[in-house]
């Protein structure tokens, strides 16, 4: 795991991803596409590929940035796995932006003013609407489950802005929502998803 550990995959994604034996109790992930990977700490952002719907917010401005944008898009992909639909609009980067700018809150000046941006201004992008629209689209689709308060305080750990304060992969390994004993199946499944993919790219 050694080589692996240090790579940002950039390109997580729900196509990226090869799941086995989906109804028995061990599931097999696997992540796939590291074509575009890069050792952490020599990133060149030229020549990195990604899904833009799956990109933080420092991918999509241009800004700089580290590993950190692997935790933004497998907690996007934890929440379409979930829903089982894709929640983020495709239209235009603008769009995007938009979206994330008013369910998980403006990016810091520190993003902002990396960028390049410029013709963007997220400061004129809406009002907030909160992270509850995320959370009331999972328990329409899920119901209330075991677990879920724990998945929902997860993915807004990993669907920070800040990507200084955006969860890291052994504080998901750690996170209890991963150590739930007893889950329904749905849960079951995303569990396992977390876990092999953090450990995929720690």
């Amino acid at each position: 795991w050694s080589w692996i550990h240090v790579q940002v995959c950039s390109h997580i994604k729900p196509s990226n991803i090869m799941v086995k034996d989906c109804q028995e109790i061990s599931v097999k992930v696997k992540l796939a596409d590291f074509g575009g990977s890069q050792f952490c700490g020599n990133i060149n952002s030229c020549t990195c590929v990604h899904t833009r719907c799956y990109s933080p917010p420092e991918v999509l401005l241009n800004c700089p940035f580290d590993e950190a944008i692997d935790m933004w898009s497998l907690g996007i992909t934890l929440v379409v796995a979930v829903l089982g639909t894709s929640f983020i609009p495709y239209n235009s980067t603008y769009d995007i932006l938009k979206f994330i700018n008013n369910i998980m809150g403006q990016p810091p000046d520190h993003v902002l003013d990396n960028g390049s941006t410029g013709a963007i201004s997220m400061k004129h992008l809406g009002e907030l609407s909160g992270f509850n629209d995320i959370k009331d689209k999972i328990i329409l689709k899920q119901g209330p489950q075991t677990g879920l308060d724990l998945f929902l305080d997860l993915i807004q750990k990993m669907l920070d802005v800040d990507p200084q304060k955006r969860i890291m992969p052994l504080e998901v390994l750690l996170h209890s929502f991963l150590n739930l004993d007893v889950t329904p199946q749905i849960i079951k499944t995303v569990q396992c998803l977390g876990f092999y993919l953090c450990v995929g790219i720690w």
